[in-house]
């Protein structure tokens, strides 16, 4: 009897090892991702510029983290997401920003195509303009809460935003715009087109 409980007890120890959640292999701190992803940038003159653009901190270090997180990935989803949400909220935006800079990139560079430094001044003029229009930052907040999905909403906040805040204050789409609409994923694209539906439903004055 002693011998068969003992069996009964070795069996349910093994069965618990099998189905207790496992530490994922090679899991690093967030300040270690923040050392890896400050490498990444600095090693890619976009990234590079990108992280620059940020005027806070926090921000840049959400960003390097976010390289980490996304490096040669080529989808955001709930494991970055959940991520994110562990950080402190100040660094989240560039986490965000990171993220999804990251894996556009990696899925164009397998279809032979690259980001250019003037989608990357888009992308940073379009998050600047929504640290200044709270319209804007209420919007891409609660619109949709994929990283690629506000990425295209910022491009199209730099192309049709308010001029007074820097953005190029066009009214309508045309071949250059589009073509970088369609550079983006399905859910960039989104972000595009009603970041463009926003824009042009407001009085701004332009030029």
């Amino acid at each position: 009897m002693k011998r068969r409980i003992s069996r009964l007890i070795g069996a349910l120890a093994v069965g618990l090892l099998c189905t207790a959640p496992l530490a994922p292999a090679g899991a690093q701190t967030p300040d270690e991702l923040a050392v890896k992803g400050a490498t990444l940038a600095q090693a890619d003159p976009l990234a590079a510029k990108l992280r620059a653009s940020d005027p806070s901190p926090e921000s840049r270090r959400g960003f390097d983290i976010g390289m980490a997180v996304a490096d040669g990935q080529t989808l955001p989803g709930p494991g970055k997401d959940k991520f994110r949400d562990m950080l402190p909220v100040e660094e989240r935006s560039g986490f965000n920003t990171a993220v999804a800079f990251s894996v556009e990139r990696t899925r164009l560079a397998t279809k032979g195509t690259k980001l250019t430094e003037g989608f990357v001044d888009l992308v940073s003029l379009g998050t600047a303009i929504a640290r200044q229009d709270p319209i804007v930052a209420v919007a891409r907040a609660l619109l949709d809460s994929d990283v690629v999905y506000r990425l295209g909403f910022d491009i199209a906040t730099a192309i049709f935003g308010d001029p007074a805040l820097g953005a190029q204050g066009n009214t309508l789409t045309g071949p250059g715009s589009l073509r970088v609409r369609d550079m983006m994923s399905e859910a960039g694209q989104r972000g595009f087109n009603d970041g463009v539906k926003l824009h042009l439903s407001r009085n701004y004055k332009r030029p």
